[in-house]
């Protein structure tokens, strides 16, 4: 039986699909997702990120199945919550911020909207989120620099108390008129953090 106090979960993105092109005409685009991740354990508050590309797919059709999950968390016990902000953009230009520079440029949109003062706080996973949005808000204005379009955010929270903890084996299917995502809590181990930046971090009690 799955015990919230100390067994694993992983947060996995299951299905992924791009229903229009925000240039008129284009069958085929290149979106990326900026993934900001924050958990609750052991007192303290830990903000995440990851950037995931996928070049080159068809307007409609599923860019991931269930054959090719990517991992948003884990696997790792999140404690008392866990929450998700996603943000999808198209890339409309061969000018890429990735790697350090898009590490840098989150954790500097962090510095000014006083990300580690603000989790000092202990704040709720609604002002959290709020948080989180706020920070790739500021980042989504610097990539439209580069003519970058935002496709939509995506945001969740699962909790240790609620039952099944965190919502575990449950989808949370996310649609909109320019997207659809899903997500799923599972106990097992799938996949890994490898490559998440921590780049906000408080403890609280």
């Amino acid at each position: 039986m799955f015990n919230p106090l100390k067994d694993h979960t992983s947060i996995v993105l299951t299905d992924l699909r791009i229903k229009k092109s925000f240039d008129p005409g284009r069958n085929y685009i290149d979106p990326y997702l900026i993934a900001i991740v924050t958990d609750k354990k052991d007192g303290v508050l830990r903000m995440s990120s990851k950037r995931f590309d996928f070049p080159n797919v068809k307007v409609y059709e599923r860019i991931i199945t269930s054959d090719s999950t990517f991992s948003l968390y884990g696997p790792g016990n999140p404690g008392e919550f866990v929450t998700t902000t996603l943000m999808l953009m198209e890339s409309d230009s061969d000018i890429r911020i990735v790697g350090q520079q898009l590490d840098d440029l989150i954790s500097g949109t962090a510095e000014e909207v006083g990300a580690v003062a603000a989790l000092s706080g202990n704040p709720s996973a609604i002002a959290i989120t709020a948080l989180a949005q706020k920070i790739l808000q500021g980042v989504a204005k610097v990539l439209q620099q580069n003519k970058d379009d935002q496709i939509c955010f995506v945001y969740d929270t699962w909790f240790q108390g609620e039952l099944p903890p965190y919502g575990i084996n449950q989808y949370k299917i996310h649609s909109s008129s320019v997207a659809d995502v899903t997500l799923r809590v599972s106990p097992l181990l799938v996949g890994g953090q490898q490559g998440w930046m921590t780049f906000a971090q408080a403890e609280v009690k």
